[in-house]
């Protein structure tokens, strides 16, 4: 297994999106779509570098397959939005914002159109009604491919995203966590995430103990955690733009019996899926392996999520490592790995990092140990 990175890697605080809007132009060409509508969200960020909130007021950039990509802004965002080979279209309140995407989609009965998901539905009707759409199509099927791989840049972003979690999870945890309440401890954490440069809107965390932890929709409590049980800790944050995933279990005082079987069986798994991934590996297979690893061990009942799913610009993403993907995975790909063992009523033990295919096989990106921290 390889070493994390020993601190923070520089990160650009926009990418180049000329490269990446020409990509996808020639994906729309390829499939005879006349045009791309993609709104607020990650993939605005993915090819424009811009981070926008989703608002009433029109944000979308139309990107056609043959000709010059544009971007409709309200005009107070549209100081410092300027983006290469993307002609802005400022737009006052009371102006008809959606005449120059009408512009700049081509002409014709058979228009073939691909619309992000998260596009408002008034949106596209307007579309619709205006442009006489004849065949919609989902956007992601031609941003998705683009996105699956990670470069040098988006590396550098999500390896420093992760050192910093790391970071604020293990100096939260030093002040204590027996006597101290779930509550009090995800604030704790929550705060030195927020003090590391992570937006603060991004920051979730779930601090769960004993039997708490068995449950992944658990509300944290006031109570102060008793000595002698699993402490899971996880936490997702956004830093320029891109996610920290991390989970870890630590343990008041040293595990023993059925709960540090478990914490042998999590890192079993871990161990097995990273040897298991390089550039060919089949998603699904580092799935089924992990599963068949939880039931040797006599857990298989007690596994309630996949064994992993990507990260980036959004907290769950391309490739998904489970049963029904029909990914290879290839350099570049990006994604947690989170075995997990939640016995109901009892206790559960997690352990999440982010780890990144290389040409010869995997990396982590976090400094997240599967074995149990001891804390006091």
């Amino acid at each position: 297994m390889s070493a994390p990175p020993s601190a923070p890697l520089p990160v650009p605080s926009r990418p180049r999106p000329a490269a990446r809007l020409h990509a996808l132009q020639a994906a729309l060409r390829r499939a005879g779509v006349d045009a791309a509508l993609i709104g607020a969200g990650a993939d605005l960020f993915y090819f424009s570098g811009l981070d926008l909130p989703l608002t009433r007021r029109l944000v979308l950039l139309t990107v056609p397959a043959h000709g010059e990509p544009v971007l409709v802004l309200p005009h107070f965002e549209a100081k410092g939005a300027e983006v290469a080979d993307v002609r802005l279209h400022r737009v006052a309140d009371g102006e008809d914002a959606m005449a120059s995407v009408l512009a700049a989609l081509p002409a014709g009965p058979d228009l073939a159109v691909a619309a992000a998901g998260d596009l408002p539905a008034r949106v596209l009707l307007e579309v619709d009604r205006r442009a006489s759409v004849h065949r919609w199509l989902d956007a992601g099927e031609f941003t998705g491919p683009l996105r699956l791989i990670k470069d040098t840049a988006e590396l550098a972003a999500l390896a420093d995203a992760a050192v910093r979690a790391d970071a604020a999870i293990s100096e939260a945890l030093a002040a204590g966590v027996a006597g101290h309440s779930e509550r009090d401890v995800a604030l704790r954490i929550e705060s030195r995430l927020r003090a590391g440069g992570f937006d603060p809107a991004s920051v979730t965390t779930l601090v769960a103990a004993a039997a708490h932890a068995a449950d992944l929709r658990h509300r944290m409590s006031a109570e102060p955690i008793a000595a002698g049980v699993p402490v899971l800790v996880d936490v997702t944050a956004r830093r320029h733009g891109y996610y920290a995933d991390v989970s870890r279990t630590v343990h008041t005082g040293a595990p023993s019996g059925e709960v540090a079987a478990a914490f042998r069986c999590v890192r079993q798994v871990l161990d097995e899926a990273l040897a298991s991934i390089r550039p060919g590996t089949a998603a699904a297979d580092v799935e089924q392996r992990a599963l068949a690893a939880f039931a040797a061990a006599g857990l298989g009942g007690h596994v309630k999520h996949r064994i992993g799913h990507g990260v980036g610009l959004e907290l769950h993403e391309g490739p998904q490592l489970e049963a029904g993907s029909d990914t290879l995975l290839a350099e570049g790909m990006v994604f947690s790995l989170q075995p997990g063992v939640y016995v109901d009523g009892c206790f559960g033990v997690r352990t999440e990092a982010v780890a990144v295919v290389t040409r010869t096989g995997c990396r982590l990106l976090n400094d997240v140990a599967a074995e149990p921290g001891v804390m006091a």
